[in-house]
């Protein structure tokens, strides 16, 4: 299975004649293939050099992606790394989390990608939470949000923000948490 297009370029030469192209693509696990076409009448040589850079996924998606529905979500646990990919093939990522006390929780990531969407969703699918970040000059999106929660199930949502791919990494941890056990002051 030849599967569909996932990006085309076209480029044309400098007044040299010379083309120069240095491309980076985002992709999931898998077998792709890489073509050159001609344009208009147009003939030449060319050379090409591929490598590869793995995104060390949490959780390696193959295809348009594995974790791209609330159905589909990884389970994640609290106090802990996770890294991901929003891929020119894979537009989106959901996590599955839960919260064992209501109180306000801490959600930092880091993402070289120029924007995205991160949404925490409830146990239903209704949006609770959505932010849009961009990265600005750094190329790096950094964040640092705290998002109140009751004890629960809960979905995060790492989502593509126009065409932009990248890798990211996040957690989500404890900020200011009522224990579900606590009972007021003790002497």
């Amino acid at each position: 299975d030849m599967g569909g297009l996932i990006k085309n370029y076209y480029y044309s030469a400098s007044t040299a004649g010379q083309i120069s192209v240095n491309e980076t693509l985002d992709l999931t696990k898998g077998t792709y293939y890489f073509g050159v076409r001609q344009r208009g009448d147009y003939t030449g040589n060319y050379n090409f050099k591929v490598s590869f850079s793995s995104a060390d996924e949490s959780f390696i998606e193959t295809g348009t992606g594995t974790n791209n529905t609330l159905a589909e979500a990884e389970s994640i646990s609290i106090n802990t790394t996770y890294k991901g990919q929003i891929a020119e093939n894979d537009e989106k990522d959901f996590y599955k989390f839960s919260v064992d006390a209501k109180g306000e929780y801490s959600l930092t990531s880091s993402a070289k990608v120029h924007r995205l969407y991160l949404r925490v969703y409830d146990s239903t699918g209704n949006r609770l939470w959505t932010k849009s970040f961009s990265s600005g000059s750094s190329g790096i999106v950094t964040v640092d949000e705290k998002i109140g929660l009751e004890k629960g199930t809960y979905y995060l949502g790492v989502e593509q923000n126009g065409n932009y791919t990248g890798n990211y990494s996040f957690m989500i941890t404890p900020f200011s948490v009522i224990p579900s056990d606590y009972t007021g002051l003790h002497k």
